[in-house]
């Protein structure tokens, strides 16, 4: 069979869930290469492409999985990429988002850019570990803490480090800095629970019936935790270190307040690609 008319196929049964036959093609192409364990150009050089019978038993597993339960794709593969990382993704640990490998593509350029990166890092909330992982493969000389809640992902974030042979990160089960050592960290991320129950009840299925509510919705309109980690960080940060947070993009006056006013200078409001705030980052110079 030609290569492009399978991926038709694929892309008009997926067209339903995605509503976009540019995202539908690009996930068609998705599950092909995770399908075949080959590169996009690898499969378009042959131009046409023969499934096994166990393939294409497991093409329409996959489908039926995404189409009919609403599985999310990337818990049907397995695993997801973010920047130079290949993160393994298992139900219901938190999926890496688009939006998040965005600005860390963006503070990564901007640590590089610096005349010195940093020597400790700290991640909060690490989930599949991707952002934790992403730094510590580019600052190879920096040693980075991850910490999480949750047990499963810390395991899952153990497996992420494993694989992509980051040996410069190490994993903490604490309940934000409960259980992080006293140590000054050069820089803080974090990327938090921020949504609010109530908008909790409106996002898609696909979320809610899937992922980990503990890993996406905080008390206090969603800004619970955010504020605990504003209130707690500095007694973990050196002079002139950052502390970076994911919010919502209805989030960031208020975050950048509660920034300002515990101590946090050069506050600023960082949008994604789409306009939406994204992330809020101040500087430490007490």
């Amino acid at each position: 069979m030609k290569l492009t008319v399978l991926l038709q196929e694929i892309a008009q049964q997926l067209l339903p869930v995605y509503q976009n036959l540019h995202t539908a093609t690009d996930n068609a192409w998705w599950l092909l290469e995770a399908l075949t364990q080959s590169t996009k150009t690898e499969l378009l050089t042959q131009g046409s492409i023969v499934l096994t019978n166990e393939q294409h038993d497991k093409l329409a597993d996959w489908l039926h999985e995404i189409v009919v339960k609403h599985k999310p794709l990337q818990y049907v593969v397995g695993t997801v990429p973010f920047l130079n990382c290949m993160i393994r993704v298992k139900q219901p640990i938190l999926i890496p988002r688009p939006e998040t490998e965005e600005w860390v593509a963006n503070l990564i350029a901007q640590l590089h850019a610096q005349i010195t990166t940093p020597n400790t890092i700290l991640d909060m909330c690490t989930g599949t570990g991707c952002i934790a992982l992403a730094l510590a493969q580019t600052f190879p000389e920096s040693a980075v803490c991850a910490v999480d809640l949750n047990p499963a992902a810390l395991a899952l974030a153990q497996e992420n480090a494993d694989l992509n042979e980051c040996a410069n990160v190490y994993f903490i089960h604490s309940d934000l800095f409960t259980a992080v050592p006293p140590l000054q960290f050069n820089l803080i991320v974090s990327n938090p629970p921020y949504i609010s129950k109530q908008d909790w009840e409106t996002l898609e299925n696909n979320v809610k019936a899937w992922e980990d509510p503990q890993a996406l919705v905080a008390e206090e309109q969603g800004y619970a935790l955010i504020e605990k980690i504003i209130t707690q960080a500095p007694q973990f940060l050196a002079p002139d270190a950052q502390l970076v947070i994911e919010i919502g993009h209805e989030q960031g006056r208020r975050v950048q307040e509660l920034f300002e006013q515990h101590g946090f200078a050069d506050v600023e409001i960082i949008q994604d690609m789409q306009k939406k705030d994204r992330v809020v980052r101040g500087t430490w110079r007490i």
